[in-house]
């Protein structure tokens, strides 16, 4: 767009009532409009255009002036006079055009009327890379207008901007592409930020739990330090909640040391774009790397092996690897170590929406680290499952019935005969804290149950480790995901 001032403002009969209608003039009459046509010749100064004036005339009845408007005649255009809207005593015609005078006239600049802001905002000299977690917050990640090509740039990379747009070769350069990138230097945010209870933190944090929403089993000894919560869900699965603490997040190399570590380290961490959007080309709301077996979720992400994997990742995949072993432990199943690791990036304001992990190359197991802000994790029935239909009102033939019958067959009833269904209620909500780890184990989870991540604050990282069955990926990519930890990424629990 740009910036106009209103020259003129009339009133007109529109379909039997009274309706205004304005005229804009843009402010800057020298620049080229960027909706001129292609080719179009550069306007002329001010200065040198030819002077022209719409007519004006006085209104015999009211002695209102008014300008001519339109071809058809001039009018008086004042909607309490007995002449308005009239050309000769006749009502004004339904098509109008408008009289080249009116629409050529251009108000002589006026030094005090002047745009206060500019339209196109330069947002990188407001980012000032010394202060605290600028780089963290909203306005950094939505997007900025390219310098150089003046195009729209999305945040893809954690570390800031690449400009990729095609080039109009009017430049002169040659260029079919603009190169434009802009890396910030990140100044890490401190957990005090983005912890709210941060001097809070008693040996054991208190847990309360909502009524509307599945209460755990509490196992306060059997992994102390860590507080254990078993939600299980006959027939289909259990999750996990290992709730962290103080004396877990301190210790060396600990949450509190990976948290500071993953936000000044390059990890390759970067937006993809989303498989399925109503907008093609639309990114994530996190960023993203992997790292051992391929593994494609929303988007396909490229894998780096673990033997290019630096020390932070591994003391991570360590972390995973011991509580993927004790949730699985018990239960009869047996316990496939983890081979793969997604972690994910959120700046303030992003989040990730109800999904499930039931690809077909996917183990029974998956387990994840959170650190940095809080987060809330829903755990709800799929729509399908929940109203035994789906959303094109198909009955399924693969129905379990996993809430009672009554409800059940209520729903159904509803849902066929009104033809309207409701997303199921969330049946487990919990609040995941720095350093807390959530293992969900069981293959029907994924199939029957679907899950949503939203932190709280502006800085939180989620990593999560799967195993990938082998015979679900191209064997020169089986080698990514090797590895073997070394004594200090071994995990035991403390």
């Amino acid at each position: 767009m740009d910036y106009f001032r209103v020259t003129n403002v009339w009133c007109e009969r529109i379909g039997g009532k009274v309706g205004a209608k304005v005229r804009f003039e843009k402010l800057n009459l020298s620049a080229k409009s960027w909706w001129a046509a292609k080719g179009s010749a550069a306007p002329l100064p001010y200065c040198q255009r030819p002077e022209i004036q719409a007519e004006i005339k006085h209104c015999v009845a009211c002695q209102t002036a008014s300008p001519r408007i339109y071809n058809e005649g001039w009018m008086c255009l004042q909607p309490i006079c007995d002449s308005f809207w009239t050309i000769n005593g006749f009502e004004a015609p339904v098509d109008l055009t408008f009289h080249l005078n009116f629409l050529h006239t251009r108000t002589p600049p006026a030094p005090e009327v002047v745009p206060h802001h500019d339209l196109v905002p330069d947002l990188l000299p407001t980012l000032e890379e010394d202060g605290e977690g600028v780089s963290y917050s909203r306005i950094a990640w939505k997007g900025i207008v390219c310098p150089r090509c003046q195009k729209c740039i999305s945040r893809k990379y954690w570390h800031g901007w690449k400009c990729t747009d095609e080039l109009s070769l009017i430049s002169g350069k040659g260029e079919t592409s603009c190169t434009f990138e802009r890396m910030l230097t990140v100044q890490p945010v401190s957990l005090r930020s983005v912890i709210d209870d941060f001097s809070l933190g008693p040996n054991k944090r208190a847990c309360h739990f909502d009524s509307k929403f599945a209460v755990p089993d509490i196992d306060d000894e059997t992994l102390f330090p860590y507080r254990k919560l078993i939600y299980r869900i006959p027939g289909v699965g259990s999750i996990t909640h290992f709730v962290a603490n103080r004396i877990i997040s301190t210790r060396p190399n600990g949450p509190n040391d990976l948290f500071r570590q993953l936000q000044v380290s390059d990890f390759g961490l970067r937006r993809y774009p989303l498989q399925q959007s109503v907008v093609a080309g639309t990114l994530t709301a996190h960023f993203a790397v992997n790292y051992g077996m391929p593994y494609k979720y929303i988007v396909s992400v490229d894998s780096r092996p673990f033997t290019d994997a630096p020390d932070e990742i591994m003391r991570a995949l360590g972390r995973l690897t011991w509580a993927t072993e004790r949730a699985v432990a018990g239960s009869g199943d047996n316990f496939l170590p983890p081979n793969e690791l997604l972690m994910l990036g959120y700046f303030e304001d992003m989040k990730i929406g109800y999904h499930d992990d039931g690809e077909s190359s996917l183990g029974p197991t998956i387990a994840t680290l959170s650190l940095g802000a809080k987060s809330v994790m829903s755990i709800r029935m799929k729509y399908k499952y929940y109203n035994g239909l789906s959303k094109t009102k198909t009955l399924l033939k693969d129905d379990p019935v996993l809430i009672d019958q009554t409800t059940y067959d209520s729903l159904r009833r509803k849902a066929l005969q009104k033809g309207k269904c409701g997303e199921a209620p969330i049946g487990i909500k919990m609040e995941l804290n720095h350093g807390d780890l959530v293992v969900m184990h069981g293959e029907n989870l994924q199939k029957y149950y679907e899950h949503a991540v939203t932190p709280d604050k502006k800085l939180r990282f989620a990593l999560t480790a799967r195993y990938i069955k082998p015979d679900h990926v191209e064997p020169e990519h089986l080698p990514k995901g090797e590895f073997t930890l070394t004594p200090d990424q071994v995990y035991d629990g403390k």
